[in-house]
């Protein structure tokens, strides 16, 4: 998967240059390609995002849209694992 491949990649590389919001918009990119399948792996990103976004000052805008596109993604996989109430209090957030 070349998509997962890019994500990696650029994760990587914004992790080296210090570039937290880029290091998870990487691993965003990586939870949608992976297509939550194996699930364990979409899960494993969740965690990673979820250790990023905790550094993020919560003033800049785009770092708001981040937060949000994040919460939307990590509901989904909670759907696709069938944990359809964690699903929900996610999207409630």
């Amino acid at each position: 998967m070349k998509a997962v491949e890019m994500g990696e990649r650029t994760y990587k590389m914004s992790q080296n240059l210090g570039l937290v919001p880029e290091a998870i918009e990487a691993l965003i990119l990586k939870i949608h390609s992976v297509g939550f399948d194996p699930i364990e792996d979409a899960l494993g990103y969740v965690s990673e995002v979820e250790k990023l976004l905790s550094t993020l000052p919560d003033k800049p805008y785009n770092h708001s849209v981040i937060k949000e596109l994040f919460l939307l993604l990590k509901s989904w996989v909670y759907k696709f694992k069938n944990d359809f109430d964690t699903a929900l209090d996610i999207a409630e957030v």
